[in-house]
């Protein structure tokens, strides 16, 4: 079950779910495999250009994995949703999509690290 707070965490809603067999079809194809990449910007002729310097692979710990982060707090679950700026749709709601967020202190949590 998924709980939504407002900003000042009052409570909006206590019933929402997702189905499970769907949340792990998208977490294991968005995320089963991670490259996380080092890299430094610096400015030159007014463009950014970037210095790639380490990469590093990882794997998805699991599913399960993932379900128990998200009951014990770990991993937040953000609903994204903005109002456009400009333009036609100028007021109307826009849905920036659903994140998972996690700490960095907690990554290894969810990811172990593939050596190649």
């Amino acid at each position: 079950m998924l709980i939504v707070q407002d900003s000042y965490n009052n409570l909006l809603e206590n019933s929402v779910y997702w189905d499970f067999a769907a949340l792990e079809e998208k977490i294991n194809k968005k995320l089963q495999f991670l490259a996380l990449i080092n890299a430094w910007p610096t400015q030159r002729n007014q463009e950014t250009y970037y210095r790639y310097d380490q990469i590093k692979f990882y794997k998805l710990k699991g599913f399960d994995q993932f379900i128990q982060l998200i009951e014990e707090g770990v991993i937040r679950v953000s609903i994204k949703v903005g109002v456009v700026r400009e333009g036609l749709k100028k007021g109307l709601p826009h849905d920036r999509g659903t994140s998972f967020e996690l700490k960095t202190l907690d990554f290894y949590k969810l990811f172990e690290r593939i050596y190649i």
